[in-house]
């Protein structure tokens, strides 16, 4: 099973973390990595470092992180460079950790990433589009009674 680890800026990633533990209860192979102010890029590597080193050198490792180009972003790239069972994607959020989790039931790190890269335009809802879609609707049903 792949290993998940989420990291981001201050506390997102437990928080993240904590609301899919009360969806799908607590989960194996499953971390968080905080980042928090005051602290630099040499402390998120030493923890992304005591985790991977706890890692068995074959097994698979997906680093979800909030922004591209943000710290966490840079050093888990830094940290996974050259190891093709290590790979990092942004964008953490609730509905892709969720997605993550139960992709990674059913295949290996190319797997979760390809479902990952197809479902997350689902998980961009504009309320504007989203609201003229169902007034749309509204608008079509009332035509239809008239």
């Amino acid at each position: 099973m792949v290993q998940i680890i989420l990291s981001g800026h201050g506390q997102i990633s437990t928080g993240v973390k904590s609301a899919t533990d009360m969806i799908f209860g607590a989960q194996d192979q499953y971390t968080a990595v905080e980042f928090l102010p005051g602290e630099g890029k040499e402390n998120l590597s030493e923890k992304f470092k005591a985790l991977l080193d706890g890692f068995d050198s074959a097994e698979e490792v997906l680093i979800i992180v909030d922004v591209f180009g943000g710290t966490p972003y840079n050093t888990a790239s830094e940290l996974v460079y050259g190891k093709p069972e290590c790979d990092v994607i942004t964008g953490l959020s609730l509905p892709l950790v969720l997605e993550a989790l139960s992709a990674r039931l059913a295949g290996g790190l190319p797997e979760v990433i390809a479902h990952l890269k197809n479902v997350s335009p689902e998980f961009v809802k504009i309320f504007s589009e989203e609201f003229a879609k169902i007034q749309s609707v509204s608008e079509d049903l009332e035509e239809d009674e008239l």
